[in-house]
Protein backbone atom coordinates (compact mmCIF):
# COMPACT_ATOMS: atom_id res chain seq x y z
CA UNK A 1 0.00 0.00 0.00
CA UNK A 2 2.80 2.58 1.04
CA UNK A 3 4.75 1.82 -2.59
CA UNK A 4 1.30 2.47 -4.70
CA UNK A 5 0.86 5.57 -2.42
CA UNK A 6 4.29 6.78 -3.13
CA UNK A 7 4.08 6.07 -6.88
CA UNK A 8 0.79 7.83 -7.28
CA UNK A 9 2.58 11.06 -5.58
CA UNK A 10 5.02 10.59 -7.90
CA UNK A 11 2.97 10.07 -11.05
CA UNK A 12 1.08 13.50 -9.99
CA UNK A 13 4.15 15.39 -9.54
CA UNK A 14 5.09 14.45 -13.25
CA UNK A 15 1.96 15.43 -14.40
CA UNK A 16 2.17 18.92 -12.67
CA UNK A 17 5.70 19.15 -14.08
CA UNK A 18 4.97 18.48 -17.74
CA UNK A 19 2.09 21.21 -17.81
CA UNK A 20 4.66 23.19 -16.66
CA UNK A 21 7.08 22.37 -19.47
CA UNK A 22 6.66 25.90 -21.33
CA UNK A 23 8.53 27.77 -18.45
CA UNK A 24 11.84 26.61 -19.44
CA UNK A 25 13.81 29.17 -21.91
CA UNK A 26 12.96 28.96 -25.61
CA UNK A 27 16.61 29.39 -25.92
CA UNK A 28 19.58 29.42 -23.25
CA UNK A 29 22.87 29.51 -25.07
CA UNK A 30 26.14 29.05 -23.44
CA UNK A 31 26.51 31.40 -20.43
CA UNK A 32 30.23 32.88 -20.48
CA UNK A 33 32.25 31.45 -17.85
CA UNK A 34 33.51 35.06 -16.58
CA UNK A 35 29.37 36.12 -16.29
CA UNK A 36 28.62 37.73 -12.84
CA UNK A 37 24.83 37.35 -12.98
CA UNK A 38 22.42 38.04 -15.34
CA UNK A 39 20.45 41.67 -16.78
CA UNK A 40 16.61 41.02 -17.03
CA UNK A 41 16.33 43.40 -20.65
CA UNK A 42 14.16 46.35 -20.42
CA UNK A 43 11.62 46.25 -23.71
CA UNK A 44 13.72 49.25 -24.76
CA UNK A 45 17.75 48.93 -24.09
CA UNK A 46 20.64 50.95 -25.41
CA UNK A 47 23.66 49.38 -25.14
CA UNK A 48 27.28 52.33 -25.13
CA UNK A 49 30.74 51.65 -26.03
CA UNK A 50 31.96 52.98 -22.42
CA UNK A 51 30.12 53.81 -19.41
CA UNK A 52 29.60 57.14 -20.25
CA UNK A 53 25.93 58.78 -21.91
CA UNK A 54 28.12 60.54 -24.64
CA UNK A 55 29.81 57.51 -25.41
CA UNK A 56 28.78 55.49 -29.18
CA UNK A 57 25.40 53.84 -29.07
CA UNK A 58 26.56 50.23 -30.18
CA UNK A 59 23.64 48.38 -30.07
CA UNK A 60 20.06 49.55 -29.53
CA UNK A 61 16.85 47.53 -29.47
CA UNK A 62 12.66 47.40 -29.19
CA UNK A 63 11.35 44.28 -28.40
CA UNK A 64 8.51 42.66 -26.99
CA UNK A 65 6.21 38.83 -27.80
CA UNK A 66 5.66 39.44 -31.01
CA UNK A 67 9.01 41.41 -32.69
CA UNK A 68 12.68 42.15 -32.33
CA UNK A 69 13.62 45.19 -33.69
CA UNK A 70 17.34 46.03 -32.99
CA UNK A 71 20.11 48.16 -34.92
CA UNK A 72 22.03 44.59 -35.45
CA UNK A 73 21.44 41.15 -34.46
CA UNK A 74 18.18 39.02 -34.02
CA UNK A 75 17.05 37.37 -30.49
CA UNK A 76 19.10 34.56 -31.12
CA UNK A 77 22.47 36.34 -30.90
CA UNK A 78 21.48 38.97 -28.28
CA UNK A 79 19.80 36.63 -25.59
CA UNK A 80 21.35 34.51 -23.21
CA UNK A 81 18.26 33.66 -22.10
CA UNK A 82 14.79 34.09 -23.53
CA UNK A 83 11.60 33.52 -22.76
CA UNK A 84 9.35 34.56 -25.55
CA UNK A 85 6.15 33.61 -24.26
CA UNK A 86 6.75 35.08 -20.96
CA UNK A 87 8.56 38.76 -22.50
CA UNK A 88 11.63 37.94 -20.31
CA UNK A 89 15.06 38.33 -21.40
CA UNK A 90 18.55 38.38 -20.01
CA UNK A 91 21.69 39.23 -21.25
CA UNK A 92 25.28 38.51 -18.62
CA UNK A 93 27.13 40.77 -16.96
CA UNK A 94 30.62 40.51 -16.49
CA UNK A 95 31.26 43.83 -14.72
CA UNK A 96 30.18 46.16 -13.21
CA UNK A 97 30.63 50.12 -11.27
CA UNK A 98 28.11 51.44 -8.96
CA UNK A 99 26.33 53.13 -12.31
CA UNK A 100 27.03 51.03 -14.85
CA UNK A 101 26.84 47.39 -16.47
CA UNK A 102 29.46 45.85 -18.29
CA UNK A 103 27.16 43.06 -20.57
CA UNK A 104 27.83 40.38 -23.26
CA UNK A 105 25.48 41.71 -25.87
CA UNK A 106 26.73 39.68 -29.03
CA UNK A 107 27.14 35.80 -28.25
CA UNK A 108 28.36 35.30 -31.71
CA UNK A 109 30.88 37.66 -32.25
CA UNK A 110 31.24 38.19 -28.01
CA UNK A 111 31.31 41.89 -28.17
CA UNK A 112 30.67 43.72 -24.82
CA UNK A 113 28.94 47.36 -24.20
CA UNK A 114 27.81 49.29 -20.85
CA UNK A 115 24.21 49.79 -19.74
CA UNK A 116 23.13 52.38 -17.40
CA UNK A 117 22.86 50.35 -13.66
CA UNK A 118 19.32 49.71 -12.96
CA UNK A 119 19.92 47.69 -9.72
CA UNK A 120 16.44 45.62 -10.08
CA UNK A 121 17.57 44.78 -13.06
CA UNK A 122 21.02 43.36 -11.74
CA UNK A 123 20.71 39.83 -10.71
CA UNK A 124 24.00 38.37 -9.03
CA UNK A 125 24.21 34.62 -9.70
CA UNK A 126 22.89 33.88 -6.10
CA UNK A 127 20.14 36.13 -6.35
CA UNK A 128 19.51 34.51 -9.39
CA UNK A 129 19.39 31.46 -8.94
CA UNK A 130 17.67 31.70 -5.12
CA UNK A 131 14.92 34.25 -7.48
CA UNK A 132 14.11 31.79 -9.52
CA UNK A 133 15.53 28.95 -9.00
CA UNK A 134 13.93 28.01 -5.24
CA UNK A 135 10.60 28.89 -6.56
CA UNK A 136 10.74 27.20 -9.85
CA UNK A 137 13.43 24.66 -9.48
CA UNK A 138 16.56 23.51 -11.61
CA UNK A 139 17.10 21.59 -15.10
CA UNK A 140 19.76 20.27 -16.55
CA UNK A 141 22.29 22.24 -18.95
CA UNK A 142 23.13 19.51 -22.12
CA UNK A 143 24.45 16.61 -21.25
CA UNK A 144 26.25 16.30 -18.17
CA UNK A 145 28.98 13.97 -16.96
CA UNK A 146 27.55 11.13 -14.48
CA UNK A 147 30.13 13.12 -11.58
CA UNK A 148 28.37 16.02 -11.90
CA UNK A 149 24.77 13.78 -11.21
CA UNK A 150 26.51 12.56 -7.45
CA UNK A 151 24.38 14.02 -4.72
CA UNK A 152 27.15 14.35 -1.95
CA UNK A 153 26.78 15.45 1.99
CA UNK A 154 28.57 18.73 1.90
CA UNK A 155 30.09 21.61 -0.69
CA UNK A 156 33.20 19.65 -1.64
CA UNK A 157 34.42 16.82 -3.76
CA UNK A 158 35.80 14.42 -0.96
CA UNK A 159 32.82 14.80 1.08
CA UNK A 160 31.15 11.43 0.95
CA UNK A 161 28.53 10.41 -1.95
CA UNK A 162 24.63 10.08 -1.09
CA UNK A 163 23.34 9.13 -4.45
CA UNK A 164 23.14 9.85 -8.15
CA UNK A 165 20.25 11.91 -9.94
CA UNK A 166 18.58 9.30 -12.29
CA UNK A 167 16.13 10.86 -13.99
CA UNK A 168 14.08 13.79 -11.62
CA UNK A 169 10.69 14.45 -12.37
CA UNK A 170 12.14 18.19 -9.94
CA UNK A 171 15.10 19.74 -8.71
CA UNK A 172 14.17 21.99 -5.72
CA UNK A 173 16.97 24.86 -4.85
CA UNK A 174 17.57 24.96 -1.60
CA UNK A 175 20.84 27.09 -1.34
CA UNK A 176 23.46 28.16 -3.19
CA UNK A 177 27.41 27.41 -1.51
CA UNK A 178 29.69 28.56 -3.66
CA UNK A 179 29.94 26.25 -6.87
CA UNK A 180 27.72 23.93 -5.45
CA UNK A 181 23.55 24.10 -4.61
CA UNK A 182 21.85 22.26 -2.02
CA UNK A 183 18.93 20.25 -3.46
CA UNK A 184 15.75 18.24 -3.38
CA UNK A 185 15.46 15.87 -6.08
CA UNK A 186 12.15 14.09 -6.67
CA UNK A 187 13.68 11.12 -8.77
CA UNK A 188 12.41 8.81 -11.24
CA UNK A 189 13.06 5.53 -9.15
CA UNK A 190 10.57 6.87 -6.68
CA UNK A 191 12.79 8.12 -4.20
CA UNK A 192 13.11 11.69 -2.72
CA UNK A 193 16.49 12.73 -2.44
CA UNK A 194 18.63 15.45 -0.61
CA UNK A 195 22.27 16.51 -0.70
CA UNK A 196 24.79 19.02 -2.37
CA UNK A 197 25.75 19.12 -6.11
CA UNK A 198 27.64 20.77 -8.21
CA UNK A 199 25.92 23.96 -10.12
CA UNK A 200 28.93 24.86 -11.93
CA UNK A 201 32.57 24.08 -12.39
CA UNK A 202 35.57 25.83 -10.97
CA UNK A 203 35.79 27.41 -14.69
CA UNK A 204 32.62 28.71 -14.97
CA UNK A 205 30.38 25.86 -16.77
CA UNK A 206 26.93 25.83 -16.04
CA UNK A 207 25.63 22.23 -15.04
CA UNK A 208 21.95 23.21 -13.95
CA UNK A 209 19.80 26.32 -14.36
CA UNK A 210 16.74 27.69 -12.88
CA UNK A 211 13.47 27.21 -14.48
CA UNK A 212 11.90 30.94 -15.33
CA UNK A 213 8.41 31.44 -15.22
Amino acid sequence: MKKLLVLFIFIVLYMQISARADILPNALNPIDAVALGMYQVPKHVVIYAKPDLKSDIVFEADWNFENFKSSKGSENTFFSVFVKEKELGFIEVIDFTDDWLKVLFDKDNKKTGWIKSEDIRFLTWRNFYNLYGRKYGLYTVGNIPDSIKELRTDADNNSKVLGKIVRPFKINLIKLKGNWALVRVFDVNDTIKIGYLRWRSDEGKIYFFPSIK
